[in-house]
């Protein structure tokens, strides 16, 4: 056995965790629960493959260090808005986001995690992990704090997904359907 503390063996892994994961800190996981989140994809959808992904930094941070855990639709209630070590509770948040129609409200969510960080004296720093699909108007007006850092998780693989959207809608009125009938354009 000697010989083989001598050699100082390690082994490596391929992870898609950030570095950074590792190190004692103060951090906000956001799962981003908009209506976009409800793509569906081979096992499940988006939402899903985000809540998995979300426990991986969750379990592999410290045992010291402080999570939260917060929603990125507009409105949505967050599961876990303190910090705690309880990991229990850190997995219990995550499982229970679930899918909502409301749009992203990621540039919020990540001013609310600043928030529920402030005054945290924890030495490693300060950060917010965002697991999202990263559209592009999802990400408007997203940036950290100065003391924060923002690492993004994108959880569609950077595969392309259908996109669709209603970019004009009308209301006419149509008289043919009777008094006071509209017809709705999309």
């Amino acid at each position: 056995t000697v010989p083989l503390i001598l050699a100082k063996p390690f082994t490596e892994a391929l992870s898609d965790l950030p570095a950074q994961v590792g190190g004692a800190q103060s951090a906000v996981i956001v799962v981003d629960d908009s209506a976009s989140m409800g793509v569906a994809i081979p096992g499940g959808t988006l939402l899903g493959r985000a809540r998995a992904r979300a426990r991986r930094p969750a379990a592999a941070l410290p045992r010291d260090a402080e999570v939260a855990v917060l929603t990125g639709a507009q409105g949505s209630q967050a599961p876990l808005p303190e910090l705690t070590t309880a990991r229990g509770r850190v997995t219990r948040a995550i499982e229970s986001v679930w899918q909502t129609q409301r749009g992203t409200d990621l540039a919020g969510a990540v001013k609310r995690a600043a928030q529920v960080m402030a005054g945290q004296g924890r030495s490693g720093g300060r950060r917010v992990y965002v697991l999202t699909d990263l559209t592009a108007h999802g990400l408007e007006g997203v940036a950290a704090p100065p003391e924060v850092e923002l690492v993004l998780l994108d959880v569609t693989d950077g595969k392309a997904l259908p996109n669709r959207a209603v970019t004009d809608l009308r209301v006419e009125p149509a008289p043919a359907l009777g008094s006071g009938g509209v017809r709705v354009l999309a």
